[in-house]
């Protein structure tokens, strides 16, 4: 498959879960903050299977990296 049809697939399937998923949560009952924990659960369940099955590391090099996370704290 071409790479620019793959991204435009997955930008069309990404669009399509965001917009469905504000008429999914007026359905159910519960307060607010308590959906909003569970979609973060599911959401760091299925970011580190995508990490797992990728085989990404997540090490930092902070000698490398430290004027990038300085200007980020100061943001």
């Amino acid at each position: 498959m071409n790479h620019q049809l793959r991204a435009l697939l997955e930008i069309n399937l990404a669009t399509l879960f965001i917009a469905t998923s504000g008429v999914l949560v007026k359905s159910i009952s519960l307060a607010v903050p308590v959906i909003i924990l569970f979609r973060c659960i599911i959401g760091l369940f299925f970011l580190f299977l995508l990490i797992k099955f990728f085989k990404e590391s997540l090490q930092v090099n902070f000698r490398r990296d430290k004027r990038f996370f300085s200007c980020r704290a100061l943001v």
